[in-house]
């Protein structure tokens, strides 16, 4: 029988928010064409502790990427999104620098290559862009109050609401 290790938290990089058990909440974002795709993802960011880019559908007009060269490359032109995917963490949620990560591309190039790379510079939508993010918030200590229970869950938007909600921020 195939036996797994235990999980702690050592066995994480990245500290305690990518734990199991951390408490994550899904948002759709909604790019406008003419929008910077990459921009919108750090502007959901602020504010988060970390924001994991699942997926994203759409069309790019223009990207730039680091190139394996050393260099980097952009593209214009019409590309169908065929992966997009990184993550964002803030060090200091209210810190004025910006967050660390990266956020990855891979497009459907001219005459059907695939190109792409790390996203480098601004990613302009097309058209209406749809990414998928999983919002991750460090996990709440367990304290006990005076009657030595544990405190009831409080109702902020962060712990309820919508399976997939909208992030218009």
């Amino acid at each position: 029988m195939l036996r797994l290790p235990p999980r702690n938290g050592s066995m994480f990089p990245g500290g305690s928010f990518f734990n199991p058990g951390a408490r994550m909440m899904p948002h759709l974002i909604n790019v406008a064409a003419g929008e910077d795709v990459r921009r919108r993802i750090l502007s959901f960011s602020q504010g988060r502790h970390a924001v994991v880019v699942l997926s994203g559908i759409g069309i790019i007009s223009a990207v730039t990427v680091r190139s394996n060269s050393g260099g980097n490359a952009t593209y214009e032109g019409r590309h169908d999104i065929l992966n997009l995917s990184g993550y964002y963490a803030n060090n200091d949620l209210t810190a004025a620098q910006a967050p660390i990560g990266r956020l990855s591309v891979i497009l459907a190039g001219p005459e059907g290559t695939a190109i792409g790379g790390t996203v480098e510079g601004a990613m302009i939508a097309a058209t209406a862009v749809q990414v998928v993010v999983v919002a991750l918030f460090p996990r709440s200590p367990k304290t006990k109050n005076n009657a030595g229970q544990r405190p009831e869950p409080s109702a902020d938007r962060e712990n309820v609401g919508n399976l997939v909600a909208p992030a218009n921020a």
